[in-house]
């Protein structure tokens, strides 16, 4: 099994990053390939946190734990119990049967203005890849956008944790 907290101590030691543009955003690119791979997408870092866009995680072993439509269920409902130290809850949003994939988000969403911001989780067993990420909802011109996130060393950690272990 993969340590989170190995991942993290790499990652913040991490200072050759690939710099990618998308969606027009400029960001850095942390990669840790072993049993899994991992992809932190992030604009900055410091001796106590990071400010992330995304984290990816591709693990041929997740094809096993969600290919039929009830496990797809369980393990995203088993997601949303575990995350409970973000800033909003997980509730599971949608299952597309056909297509193996899974919608997980904060729920309910903080509203700011005229834009409604929420966690992210996508499941793609087709794909073997889990992606948390943070979204804005503008009310107005109903547009979602990526947004970044801050978390902690340790919430790092923990998030790390709960994605990768799949018990």
């Amino acid at each position: 099994m993969v340590q989170a907290e190995k991942i993290v101590a790499d990652f913040k030691k991490f200072d050759n990053p690939q710099i990618i543009t998308s969606q027009g955003l400029t960001y850095n690119r942390y990669s840790y390939s072993a049993e899994i791979d991992l992809f932190i997408d992030y604009f900055k870092k410091n001796d106590i946190g990071s400010e992330l866009l995304a984290i990816k995680l591709i693990d041929k072993n997740l094809k096993h734990l969600v290919d039929a439509k009830n496990k797809l269920d369980d393990f995203a409902n088993k997601l949303c119990d575990k995350i409970t130290y973000l800033s909003e809850s997980f509730k599971l949003i949608e299952i597309d049967q056909y297509n193996h994939r899974a919608q997980i988000r904060s729920y309910p969403p903080f509203v700011s203005k005229d834009k409604k911001l929420f966690f992210e989780i996508e499941i793609n067993a087709s794909k073997n890849s889990l992606l948390l990420s943070r979204k804005a909802a503008d009310i107005i011109q109903h547009k979602v956008k990526p947004v970044s996130f801050v978390l902690n060393d340790e919430i790092l950690e923990r998030i790390i944790r709960d994605l990768i272990e799949h018990d």
